[in-house]
């Protein structure tokens, strides 16, 4: 006669043989699927980016903004993981390719998004905020002009926020 215990073990061990059958999978791209994927990918976290945007911050808690900002990251990681894994081992050409030029897109875009905050940073003066950002974009392109404004918000950050806010005006007034 089988123990108790024993049947028991049988049957959690059946239904870990049954869940481990269902596992995340990533896409398998062609060049065609993945230029598709693509424009989607960046499409949707623009839409994610207008919506929060738009948002109204008066009726707005921490919490919704986060989970917001956490699904737009979200969204993205999601379409490039495997849009660079495909970049790196496709087997064929024009995929590859098509890869390369899906990261170049998704690159130019968080770059554009890192931008646009390190202007909305120093457009509300928080020069923490603003210090972090361009030293994102300084990081992520380079070239001296970042790397000299990463260094002025460390050392002079109220001069970057008077010379940001008197461009702005000088561009207001052309």
């Amino acid at each position: 006669m089988a123990k108790p215990w024993m049947t028991m073990i049988i049957a959690v061990l059946a239904g870990a043989a049954n869940a481990a059958s269902v596992r995340p999978t990533i896409p398998i791209y062609d060049a065609a699927s993945l230029a598709e994927a693509c424009g989607t990918g960046l499409a949707d976290a623009a839409r994610l980016i207008k919506r929060l945007e738009t948002m109204p911050l008066g009726n707005a808690g921490a919490r919704d903004l986060l989970d917001r900002w956490d699904r737009l990251r979200i969204r993205l990681e999601d379409f490039e993981g495997p849009v660079d894994l495909t970049a790196n081992v496709s087997p064929d050409a024009a995929t590859r390719s098509a890869a390369e030029a899906c990261e170049s897109k998704t690159t130019r875009f968080e770059t554009e998004l890192s931008a646009a905050e390190a202007r909305a940073s120093l457009a509300r003066g928080d020069c923490r905020a603003a210090a972090r950002h361009v030293a994102a974009l300084h990081a992520r392109r380079g070239g001296w002009l970042l790397g000299l404004a990463s260094r002025m918000l460390e050392l002079a950050p109220s001069v970057v926020i008077a010379a940001f806010r008197m461009k702005q005006r000088l561009r207001g007034a052309a």
